[in-house]
């Protein structure tokens, strides 16, 4: 992307990932921060703790978007529901109330970007909210899989960091009215650092864990799943290995409740 103008850069957030490659954080930053030196106007996550880095080279205007004080476009009065998010945005002394059907308070943040990058290309607020009413979520993105007849929730969720995993676990938890099961595994030949990490966090929010495969590349899928298990807590067992996926899938609907997500 070296020399190529863009007209809006966004940035969401930075998380662990892709340190196989960057090796540290603040290299990982600084490779994102680039595009802020090649865009003509940006948008940024001013409730992220690595704004001020990422910005620190920025040449254009910058809209901030958020939660918090300094945001010009500032999400607020939020309501989280298994169906979606509802907040309002204010910009100024507008406010502007927004329905999503994406559920998480992660959407809140999503939205509110893709709405800052808007306002940067002159669509309005009022705009934005009217379309985002229809908009009928993302595929692989907290996607729920319609079970005519089961009793239990399935979502779908591309969730392959800490952070990621941490978000949809504990957006299943606000609304499952029974146990949450998560199904989930580590990419093979990517960042191993991150696996354990992951293990931890699926331990510490889910009432069941099963260990699967995701394209293990050419790793030993049993060595990943020992790589994410080494997380969890001592005497943890709460789980079921099956790197079989389609098997794990299987074993998680089998286990299914009443209420479970």
């Amino acid at each position: 992307t070296e020399n190529i103008p863009f007209t809006v850069g966004v940035f969401t957030n930075l998380t662990e990932d892709h340190l196989d490659y960057h090796k540290t954080m603040e290299h990982y930053c600084d490779a994102k921060a680039k595009l802020f030196r090649q865009c003509r106007t940006a948008a940024c996550n001013g409730d992220d703790p690595w704004r001020q880095r990422i910005l620190a080279g920025a040449r254009c205007p910058v809209l901030l978007y958020g939660l918090g004080e300094e945001a010009d476009l500032r999400g607020e009065d939020i309501r989280l529901f298994s169906r979606g998010v509802e907040f309002t945005v204010r910009e100024n002394e507008k406010r502007i109330p927004v329905q999503v059907g994406v559920p998480g308070r992660f959407s809140v943040y999503n939205t509110l970007g893709a709405m800052a990058a808007c306002r940067l290309l002159g669509i309005s607020a009022e705009t934005c909210a009217q379309a985002l009413r229809t908009f009928p979520g993302v595929k692989g993105r907290m996607e729920v899989v319609p079970t005519p007849g089961k009793p239990y929730t399935i979502l779908i969720d591309y969730a392959h960091t800490p952070d990621a995993l941490e978000n949809v676990l504990q957006t299943a938890r606000g609304f499952a009215r029974g146990r949450v099961i998560a199904v989930f595994g580590c990419g093979g030949d990517r960042d191993k650092t991150k696996r354990p990490v992951m293990g931890e966090i699926a331990a510490s929010l889910s009432d069941l864990v099963i260990l699967t495969s995701d394209n293990p590349r050419t790793e030993d899928p049993e060595a990943i799943l020992d790589q994410v298990a080494a997380g969890f807590p001592r005497g943890f067992a709460d789980y079921h290995r099956e790197p079989d996926r389609r098997a794990a899938i299987a074993l998680a609907l089998s286990l299914g409740r009443a209420g479970d997500v």
